[in-house]
């Protein structure tokens, strides 16, 4: 239904949601596609912030910030951490970025160098969307690309089930104005993301709902799906291919999959998905 590779098999809970709503006869959803980004629902908001708040020597909202963190997905080492990783994407070049998108991820061995060297550019643009403010990171994920990918996920999958998906969050105008109009402080408040939109549904929600901190969207159990299929999988690896090394995934692969981490379990995922995009659609 997507016609391409997709990044994560979430993609695919998506899809199944879609086709259990059409079952019951739902020709109509609503949903908060682009809620994440305008409201700051996403984890690296809080890097964000409180790189903004020490840049404006706000020492008394980073300490009540630090305080209520008990609210939020994160911790102060995650903060740092993403601080961390920012900073250094902002002043290397993009070979140094490269080089330890390797060392970080071992995977990328498996890719054939002249198309990672094509693709060199895709980590110069990793370190244009780092950023250091939630409206400027709120921007970059609305124009650059990632919430038109979810968009595109989002209609083929409703589509694929003959449903009408509607994301008012993606295309109200006045709102996103609006948004970005507000200093980052309301959007995360007392360790509470999307702080605007959980005080306005207090009162219409149940406050189980408004008051949850843990960040969850169609989470699958990817890791364990990849090691009860692995036997299904290895096989597609005995053909070779010019853009990947197969014969060495294919050496490597009961290795590969044991131990097997979420990090880990997408990187395989996408070879995966690519060798079976490929036999699907008969390509060489």
């Amino acid at each position: 239904m997507q016609d391409e590779p997709f990044n994560s098999t979430s993609v695919y809970a998506q899809y199944r949601v879609m086709k259990l709503a059409a079952e019951n006869r739902v020709k109509v959803v609503l949903d908060g596609q682009g809620g994440d980004e305008l409201f700051t629902g996403y984890a690296p908001y809080y890097a964000s912030l409180w790189y903004d708040l020490v840049k404006n020597y706000r020492w008394g909202a980073i300490m009540k910030e630090a305080r209520s963190l008990k609210n939020s997905p994160v911790n102060v080492r995650d903060i740092i951490t993403t601080i961390s990783k920012r900073l250094f994407a902002k002043i290397s070049p993009g070979f140094l970025i490269t080089a330890m998108k390797t060392l970080t991820q071992p995977e990328s061995r498996y890719i054939d160098r002249d198309l990672a060297h094509a693709f060199h550019g895709r980590d110069v643009l990793a370190k244009e969307l780092s950023s250091f403010s939630i409206n400027e990171e709120s921007y970059k994920l609305i124009n650059n690309g990632h919430l038109q990918k979810l968009l595109k996920y989002e209609d083929r999958n409703s589509m694929a089930n003959s449903i009408e998906s509607r994301t008012p969050f993606s295309d109200d105008k006045e709102l996103m104005e609006y948004l970005f109009s507000l200093p980052s402080i309301y959007k995360i408040h007392n360790g509470w993301s999307k702080s605007l939109l959980r005080d306005s549904m207090r009162g219409l929600l149940p406050e189980s709902i408004v008051a949850r901190t843990d960040k969850l969207g169609f989470e699958i159990p990817e890791c364990k799906w990849l090691a009860e299929l692995k036997d299904k999988f290895k096989p597609l690896f005995k053909e070779a291919d010019p853009h990947i090394d197969t014969c060495s995934i294919y050496d490597d692969f009961d290795g590969l999959m044991s131990g097997i981490s979420p990090s880990r379990g997408s990187v395989l995922w996408r070879f995966i998905n690519v060798m079976i995009w490929k036999k699907v659609f008969k390509l060489n």
